[in-house]
C-alpha cells in the first residue's frame, strides 16, 4: 500500500543552536533531493524553535554530587524540550532530575517508573537542595 499523503514531524535537539540550524538546513537539502529524484511534492514548515538553555552548573553539580554520595546511579543528559525548568532558568538557577523509566519509555501510556527509582530521585532532589541551601 502506498499512501497518497504522509504527515510527520521532526524534532531536532542539540546543546548548540548553530547545530540545530545545520540539521534543519540538511533536512531541507535532503527534501529537495527526494523531490527531484522521485518527482514528489513535499511541503516543510517550521512550527517552532526553542533556543537551547543550559542549566546552572552549580545546581547540576549539586544533583550529581547528591546522587554519587547516595549511591544512586546517574548520568548527565541534555534535554531539549521546553520543560518548566527551561523557563525557570531565566528566573533562578535550575536543573532537572530524570526518573528512570522501564524500557526508557517516557510521555506515553507505557511509561512506568518503579517506586525505588522514584524514591531515589526524590532523595537526590532532597540532598541537592540541602547542599545548595547550606552554601554561603
Amino acid at each position: 500500500v502506498i499512501p497518497s499523503k504522509v504527515v510527520f514531524s521532526v524534532d531536532f535537539r542539540h546543546q548548540e543552536l548553530r547545530v540545530i540550524d545545520q540539521m534543519i538546513g540538511q533536512l531541507h537539502e535532503r527534501i529537495d533531493t527526494v523531490k527531484e529524484r522521485h518527482g514528489v511534492e513535499i511541503e516543510a514548515e517550521q512550527l517552532w524553535l526553542s533556543e537551547p538553555t543550559p542549566f546552572d552548573s552549580t545546581v547540576v553539580q549539586a544533583v550529581e554530587d547528591a546522587c554519587q554520595s547516595s549511591g544512586i546511579p546517574a548520568m548527565r543528559l541534555w534535554s531539549g524540550p521546553g520543560h518548566d525548568a527551561k523557563y525557570m532558568q531565566a528566573v533562578c538557577p535550575s536543573a532537572m532530575i530524570f526518573v528512570r523509566s522501564h524500557r526508557g519509555k517516557s510521555h506515553s501510556e507505557d511509561e512506568f517508573s518503579a517506586p525505588d527509582d522514584v524514591e531515589a530521585s526524590v532523595n537526590a532532589l532532597l540532598h541537592s537542595l540541602l547542599a545548595i541551601a547550606s552554601q554561603p
